[in-house]
């Protein structure tokens, strides 16, 4: 690598750890609003979960307003891991510390992270509709199962990232390897 392409990575490497980092306020103001929203607008809550049901009708206790704002932080949560795993590796790289154990932990960590964001959100979908549909009569309670190209296509790219987090841990052990022979 050239001086020119080294000062070039660091740059962009110091930007995306920044924007990463910036993406942490973000995801709390989202959590926040959802919270926020969860208590104060039950029927909204109904309609941004289960769209396709009828919410004007719809009463959402407060118990479930609370679960439902539970599911929204984890998630957020998942989503704040996987940022700061990202900010932690493109600090590294801006250091110059392109090919080592620690960086190729920190891709990992993001890629487990986003899976797990990825599979959460395929799951808390099917609970959230449950949720909200327990206290129906019988007959009127619902569960919907389903994967879209919108939760499978993200779910791909985090499983990428593992892979490739776990492909940077071999080649850094190879590296280390060949220092042990000059």
């Amino acid at each position: 690598m050239t001086d020119v392409e080294a000062a070039k990575l660091v740059r962009v490497s110091r930007r995306m750890r920044w924007l990463c980092l910036a993406m942490l306020p973000l995801i709390a103001g989202v959590g926040a609003w959802a919270v926020h929203g969860f208590a104060t607008n039950p029927a909204g809550v109904a309609a941004l979960v289960f769209p396709e049901a009828d919410v004007t009708s719809m009463f959402v206790a407060p118990w479930q307003r609370a679960t439902l704002a539970i599911v929204a932080i984890v998630h957020l949560l998942f989503f704040a891991a996987a940022f700061l795993a990202l900010a932690e590796m493109f600090g590294r790289f801006a250091r110059h510390d392109y090919l080592s154990a620690h960086t190729a932990l920190h891709l990992r960590k993001a890629g487990v992270w986003f899976v797990a964001s990825a599979a959460f959100g395929v799951f808390s979908r099917t609970a959230s509709v449950l949720l909200l549909t327990i206290g129906n009569p019988a007959g009127a309670r619902q569960v919907t199962i389903g994967l879209t190209s919108d939760q499978l296509f993200p779910l791909v790219l985090a499983g990428v990232l593992f892979a490739v987090g776990h492909i940077l841990s071999a080649a850094a052990q190879i590296q280390e390897e060949n220092r042990g022979f000059v």
